[in-house]
């Protein structure tokens, strides 16, 4: 494991799926996205100089996340933004957009028909949610997988510059602060290589953030103490 990743338990060859599958005949075939009738909810992380994630997730039977498709780059603006989620949207119905807390680039998106639910942005509890997504379960899979084929366009000038290029790329490098010493401290995540990972995360604490329904003052989900320290993780 890469030291410090915060998804160490995460595997490319288990949460990374095939955006093909070789038929009986030995045909290469591509595999089909689930129809329109699946949940699907999309987020957006700002960014300009950093990298602008858009993720649309589509939600299996079991309830899984797949990110189906995703727009991963840099200097991208809100009119192009628009046009490339207006492309890959067209033939389904899109639940919500959660988006980054930017009122500015919020009201420019509306004006392309695109209305965002500002994100829940609580970091611990939404890794641990991640986290809990990416364990595989008695069936044999994990609840957050990624297809290989979701990033249509890779941002040329991310690879020139050896970044990220995707979230599957994030996962790897997305990494805790380090204490003086060089250590970890697995309570604070670095604020780099984390354009993907915000969004993930805003999408897993959308979907199992619990409200404490017996609590009017609304402090946040019942989830049990939180233990930064056993977080499973992505990288081998």
């Amino acid at each position: 494991s890469a030291e410090g990743v915060v998804y160490e338990g995460g595997d490319r060859n288990v949460h990374v799926i095939s955006g093909t599958f070789v038929d009986d005949d030995g045909t290469v075939r591509k595999r089909p996205r689930l129809g329109p009738e699946y949940r699907r909810i999309a987020v957006i992380d700002f960014g300009h100089t950093n990298p602008m994630f858009w993720g649309l997730f589509v939600l299996d039977h079991d309830g899984r996340m797949v990110l189906e498709e995703q727009v991963y780059e840099r200097k991208l603006s809100i009119p192009a933004l628009a046009a490339k989620i207006e492309e890959r949207t067209a033939r389904y119905f899109v639940e919500k957009t959660l988006a980054d807390h930017d009122p500015d680039k919020i009201e420019q998106l509306t004006h392309f028909g695109i209305y965002c639910t500002l994100a829940k942005k609580d970091v611990s509890i939404g890794i641990n949610f991640v986290a809990d997504r990416l364990k595989v379960q008695a069936d044999g899979l994990p609840r957050l997988m990624i297809r290989d084929d979701s990033l249509r366009e890779r941002d040329e000038g991310l690879h020139e510059d050896h970044l990220p290029l995707c979230a599957e790329d994030e996962f790897e490098v997305y990494s805790w602060v380090k204490s003086a010493d060089g250590r970890p401290v697995k309570e604070e995540p670095a604020k780099i290589f984390d354009h993907a990972m915000d969004g993930i995360r805003y999408v897993a604490t959308e979907l199992d953030f619990v409200p404490d329904r017996d609590d009017d003052d609304d402090e946040g989900p019942t989830i049990g103490e939180s233990d930064m320290g056993h977080v499973e993780s992505w990288a081998d």
